[in-house]
């Protein structure tokens, strides 16, 4: 210890760095893998942000499910975001929906490049109900 953070013996870091497996294979729901370190770039957004900030009138607003949408499909159209996230929380539900109406509204969206956390590919929406079924 050393003013409140823990220090890390700089031979301990390069033992465990050493001991990690230069590849790692991810896979979704769906069959889609993905291997992290064979060069390629792979990434994904962080989510949750629960405001949007329009850069025109210089302020916040609350977001809504429509940012969601929009979100989840500029993402998808990004060749190297290889796992999208809701990346943002609607304010425009119910709390106990929001969860829901996240990933059904980014569910549907998403390309064969892409894999989103949380979706199963064979999972129908009623578009009567918006809900899944």
């Amino acid at each position: 210890m050393h003013q409140e953070r823990l220090l890390l013996p700089q031979a301990l870091v390069e033992k465990a760095l050493e001991e990690c497996q230069p590849l790692r294979s991810i896979s979704g729901r769906d069959g889609l893998v993905r291997t992290i370190g064979a060069g390629e770039l792979h990434w994904h957004n962080l989510g949750g942000a629960r405001e949007v900030y329009e850069p025109l009138q210089g302020k916040l607003r609350p977001a809504t499910v429509q940012d969601v949408i929009d979100s989840a499909r500029l993402l998808d159209a990004l060749d190297q975001a290889t796992i999208i996230t809701p990346f943002f929380t609607p304010t425009d539900v119910p709390g106990v929906l929001m969860s829901l109406a996240m990933y059904r509204h980014i569910c549907p969206i998403r390309s064969n490049q892409s894999m989103v956390l949380g979706c199963n590919p064979h999972l129908r929406w009623n578009t009567s109900l918006k809900w899944p079924v």
